[in-house]
């Protein structure tokens, strides 16, 4: 596995508007990971890689782009064949999800270049 993802980082800064839905988030997520185990052990390869995919999906969504890559990175290995290292992958974001501390930070000042502007529609 790629040395990257063994350094996902435990704290990150989201959106303030994603703090009512992150809990539910992080537990959906968490549900898709523990499916895809039994979807690889039943042969149902398209069914561990729609989860993958769908936790790929959400943590995008979700201000997680290192997460976003490792679930690429983890539907690609099940779509090779890969399934080893597919599982791997999907049980270092189990416990990613589980370990992760959420600041939630509101909107960015705007660019001091910007300031006083009238703003444009």
């Amino acid at each position: 596995m790629n040395a990257t993802f063994s350094r996902l980082p435990t704290t990150v800064r989201v959106s303030q508007t994603l703090k009512p839905l992150y809990l539910r988030f992080l537990e959906t997520q968490m549900r898709h990971l523990a499916g895809i185990a039994p979807a690889l052990a039943a042969g149902d390869t398209d069914e561990a890689r729609r989860l993958a995919h769908n936790v790929k999906g959400a943590a995008g969504t979700y201000e997680l782009p290192d997460a976003a890559a490792l679930a690429a990175a983890a539907e690609a290995a099940i779509h090779d064949g890969r399934q080893e290292e597919a599982l791997a992958m999907a049980a270092t974001l189990g416990g990613y999800f589980a370990a992760l501390n959420v600041i939630f930070v509101g909107p960015q000042p705007r660019n001091d270049a910007l300031a006083g502007q009238p703003e444009t529609s």
